[in-house]
């Protein structure tokens, strides 16, 4: 079961459409294509992630006690906010590329 909140559930789809674009059709996927789908999946999540993170709040207010609260909505993929599937990709990516520098 997928946890997600918000637009959480697009870094998957980012990955999903990546992989795609990216893997050779014609046999098992290669390292360096894993990697570029990674990388391109973590540059897309962590710029939507940073977008989204930056968007305004809305202030409310509170009638008993006069103070005031930001509300954002959370945007999160297994409880993981969206901004750091970015890094976490970007990781996946160097990994591919060292296992395929280490094969060769």
């Amino acid at each position: 079961m997928i946890l997600f909140s918000g637009f959480g559930f697009l870094p998957v789809l980012f990955l999903i459409f990546f992989a795609l674009g990216s893997v050779n059709h014609a046999g098992p996927a290669k390292p360096s294509e894993l990697a570029l789908a990674f990388f391109l999946t973590g540059l897309a999540s962590g710029v939507l992630g940073w977008w989204l993170q930056r968007r305004p709040a809305r202030i409310v207010t509170d009638k008993a006690t006069g103070k005031e609260l930001a509300i954002r909505r959370s945007h999160s993929l297994f409880f993981i906010p969206m901004f750091y599937w970015g890094p976490i990709f970007f990781a996946m990516s160097v990994y591919e590329l060292v296992q395929m520098a280490i094969r060769d």
